[in-house]
């Protein structure tokens, strides 16, 4: 298992209630087994908590989309904090090219992302990291 990509951190207003929007660019060419994992990195400490956990197999995207509820993810499966109606959505494109109406996925104001490349916590993502034990807090190192 190799990692092919890691977003920069997304910092969201205590009010947020929306959805929050992730978009992998440069776009990335994906086969066979993907492992998606998002954190919470908090600033008093400088860890991070695993929010959840999912998994699938390309061959298993069945036109542009998958979509995963709170039972499908591992961790938030199990943590009152998620959202029961709370859901992570997949949007996949045939290239690299912007997908016509992309402009709906754009985050408000009150989501800002770093792109921070000096954080630790950001490019921590070693095989042995990646697969550190379910809901485990990491310190930076």
């Amino acid at each position: 298992m190799q990692t092919v990509y890691s977003s920069g951190i997304y910092h969201i207003g205590p009010g947020h209630r929306g959805r929050v929007c992730i978009t992998l660019e440069p776009a990335q060419l994906l086969k066979g087994d993907i492992m998606i994992k998002c954190y919470h990195k908090s600033e008093a400490t400088s860890e991070r908590e695993e929010v959840f956990r999912l998994q699938f197999h390309t061959g298993a995207v069945q036109g542009y989309n998958l979509v995963f509820d709170k039972e499908d993810m591992e961790t938030a499966n199990k943590d009152p904090r998620f959202a029961d109606y709370g859901k992570v959505e997949l949007v996949f494109s045939e290239g690299p090219e912007k997908i016509p109406g992309a402009d709906r996925w754009l985050n408000g104001a009150d989501v800002i992302v770093d792109y921070n490349t000096a954080d630790p916590l950001l490019r921590w993502d070693s095989y042995q990291n990646m697969c550190d034990g379910e809901g485990t807090t990491h310190g930076a190192s």
